[in-house]
């Protein structure tokens, strides 16, 4: 910010810094005036008492200056400094009031005999310390105040007649005295405005560092925002990507499944077919044998002969259950009642020590086969009670209305239709199942039990009557502790 030398203002298009400095000026320099005038006032005052030991003959007159002029006047401008209107009007009331203060005393001088002269020459050099270095005047006002106070004084000191070498040494001091205050009064406003400039490129940067800090924590912000975002959407695909690896491992597992499952059923309807023409003809010989009277020996062997033809029969119609992927009639039924039929039926072969409990609460229709459906209950329970035995235990036999959403990471709910549905829940207290035959446990001819006593077509038989009626069937067991069937089929609205 460039300043005019000689006037110390501000120059170019700095008007308004200008303004700013004045304002500046004013509440820096107030308490100093405020200062500047009560001692000023109370020095002049104090004067007095010269003018009473130099001149008695005129202490009166020069009271009057003092008391009714001067004195009134510095105590007026104190008090106006506290009005609102001091700061408008401060520089020319001051420089009033100092060039009155000013005139006072040369007044004195031109009065004053010589050699008492000097005395209030002494005043006028204290007047313009006061006003250059304490009072806030502005340097052109001091400068201006300064001068013209010389400028009369000289005039004075030539028309009383002092001596010239008398005159010569007051004009050298008063000289001297002049240029020293008018100097240091450019010194210390030149100081003032520089500080003045330093205070204002201080806050200039600040403002400028305040604004790089504002956009830098808005760049943070709207970088931390997108990175979020960008978070999130690599999370949603994330877990979009392994759902669909996960659908795509479960669609995989179940096309081979099928694949495998449809195999074995067409090989296995094939020799189910001849076989159960060969057990027709063995149990037809054997029972036309046993009507013929024989002895009790033969009897009883053509007995064990009927019964294991009789097995094979059954085993016969259930790979043949297998392999038949449709065929039967469905209907809407309250799958409730079917249950509670199947559970009635099984209570009353359960040995003693096996609780069977069956909180049925799901109201809804399912279109489907009683008689698959009874079939696939009989199942799963009589499996959970061979995990049981011989041990105690409970059965326990749930069935409830679920809603599936569009969007299920369920497992018992996987590759179903969003909608109602109604879930069938089968847990036992037996054994468990081992982890590494979870997988296997609905493949045919699998099973876990001693030879002769399991076909290994139960769960497989199950899981084909699920399927077929748009159902899911899934598994959870803990060694040791338990297994749980959950068989999910679509309700009716």
């Amino acid at each position: 910010m460039p300043l005019n030398p000689l006037t110390l203002t501000f120059t170019g298009k700095n008007q308004d810094v200008e303004q700013r400095y004045r304002e500046f000026h004013f509440a820096n320099s107030l308490f100093r005036t405020r200062l500047g005038l009560v001692a000023g006032t109370l020095l002049y005052g104090v004067f007095a008492i010269l003018d009473h030991l130099t001149v008695p003959q005129k202490q009166y007159l020069f009271w009057a200056i003092r008391f009714l002029i001067v004195i009134p006047g510095g105590i007026v401008v104190l008090l106006f400094s506290f009005h609102p209107l001091y700061n408008k009007y401060h520089q020319p009331i001051l420089f009033s009031v100092f060039l009155t203060g000013g005139l006072g005393t040369t007044a004195m001088v031109f009065i004053t005999p010589p050699p008492v002269v000097s005395f209030y020459f002494v005043g006028i050099i204290l007047i313009l310390i006061n006003l250059n270095t304490i009072i806030g005047l502005r340097f052109p006002w001091a400068l201006a105040c300064s001068i013209g106070l010389l400028v009369i004084y000289e005039l004075t000191v030539i028309s009383i007649h002092i001596p010239p070498r008398r005159l010569l040494y007051d004009n050298f001091f008063m000289i001297s005295a002049v240029g020293l205050c008018v100097a240091a009064s450019y010194v210390l406003e030149k100081s003032s405005r520089l500080r003045f400039i330093a205070i204002q490129e201080l806050k200039q940067e600040r403002q400028i560092i305040t604004a790089m800090n504002s956009h830098l924590d808005q760049a943070v912000q709207e970088r931390t925002k997108a990175l979020s975002l960008s978070n999130a959407r690599l999370m949603e695909e994330m877990q979009h990507r392994e759902q669909v690896q996960a659908q795509a491992l479960l669609l995989e597992r179940e096309l081979g499944q099928k694949k495998k499952t449809e195999a074995l059923g067409t090989l296995a309807g094939g020799i189910a077919h001849d076989f159960n023409n060969i057990l027709a003809a063995i149990i037809g010989y054997t029972e036309m044998a046993m009507d013929e009277p024989d002895t009790a020996l033969q009897q009883d062997n053509q007995e064990q002969v009927l019964t294991a033809a009789l097995r094979a029969r059954d085993l016969t119609r259930q790979i043949l259950d297998y392999s038949r992927q449709e065929g039967h009639e469905l209907d809407r039924l309250l799958l409730s009642h079917v249950v509670l039929e199947a559970l009635d039926l099984l209570r009353a072969t359960l040995p003693q020590g096996v609780e069977l409990t069956s909180p049925l609460t799901s109201e809804h229709r399912v279109l489907g086969n009683p008689t698959q459906i009874h079939r696939v209950v009989m199942n799963l329970c009589t499996n959970a009670l061979h995990a049981i035995l011989p041990n105690s235990g409970t059965i326990a036999v749930t069935l409830r209305s679920i809603d599936v959403p569009s969007s299920s990471n369920e497992p018992h709910t996987q590759g179903l239709l969003p909608g109602p549905h109604v879930e069938l829940l089968v847990e036992d207290t037996g054994c468990g199942i081992a982890t590494q035959n979870i997988e296997k446990i609905f493949d045919p001819f699998f099973t876990t039990r001693e030879v002769g006593k399991g076909t290994g077509m139960g769960l497989s038989v199950v899981q084909g009557i699920v399927k077929q009626h748009g159902g899911a069937i899934t598994v959870e067991s803990v060694p040791g502790e338990g297994t749980s069937f959950t068989v999910t089929l679509p309700a009716l609205l």
